[in-house]
């Protein structure tokens, strides 16, 4: 990741990011001091499994950027962190196109690719690289075309101090195995459900830790939603 530590480098008085946690760590990674934050968009497709269990709906995937992007921007209004994506060659491509008009809709800082060198670019099985190279005259002037939404969420949801959410749909691919425990996994249900909720009647939220050394300012937020720690 030279290129996004060189990037981060150019920005004055900036901290390298935070490249490979889920983004319900954005809080941590931003209270520890990490400059932004890039979504390692790689297992997307296991990710929307919990999400369709839980709301019932077949598409999943506009709410499971809403989820990363509240996460994300949860954190970035509290600690000035820059935020946004990089997309691996897992995602398919019909995805990861919208995904990335999405972000920029919603003021990502940061948009990039993981391309891998070496052998993975000649296997005529990993055609990722040729995919992005055909797409992206289409893709920047889509993205440059997009229309920046006002971010400032009127809505907070607030988890427990300590806690991440896991959206993976298999407890192995669960960020540290979230879901292997039932705290964890009453947690990330109830989020998703409320954020459902909170999307289908049109609010825009953000996602934030009830952090007793970064509280959130009085006023910060028309709603504040508090999910306690399931015991």
């Amino acid at each position: 990741i030279r290129g996004l530590v060189e990037k981060a480098c150019w920005w004055p008085g900036q901290t390298v990011p935070d490249y490979n946690s889920p983004a319900s760590a954005a809080w941590y990674s931003a209270r520890a001091g990490a400059s932004g934050f890039i979504l390692e968009q790689a297992r997307l497709t296991s990710d929307l499994e919990t999400i369709k269990r839980v709301t019932g709906k077949d598409d999943a995937r506009v709410l499971s950027d809403e989820l990363n992007i509240a996460c994300m921007a949860g954190a970035s209004r509290r600690f000035g962190t820059w935020w946004g994506e990089g997309i691996y060659r897992w995602v398919p491509d019909r995805y990861w196109k919208d995904s990335m008009v999405h972000f920029a809709e919603r003021g990502a800082q940061y948009l990039g690719f993981w391309i891998e060198g070496g052998e993975a670019m000649k296997d005529p099985n990993l055609s990722f690289y040729q995919q992005v190279l055909k797409s992206l005259p289409d893709l920047v002037s889509a993205v440059k075309n997009a229309t920046p939404q006002s971010r400032k969420a009127s809505t907070v949801l607030l988890i427990p101090n300590g806690y991440v959410l896991g959206l993976a749909g298999s407890a192995a691919e669960t960020p540290w195995g979230i879901l292997d425990f039932p705290e964890g996994k009453a947690l990330t249900e109830a989020v998703i459900a409320k954020a459902s909720d909170l999307m289908d009647r049109g609010i825009t939220f953000d996602i934030a830790v009830e952090d007793p050394d970064h509280p959130t300012p009085p006023g910060d937020y028309e709603q504040v939603i508090r999910f306690p720690a399931h015991d």
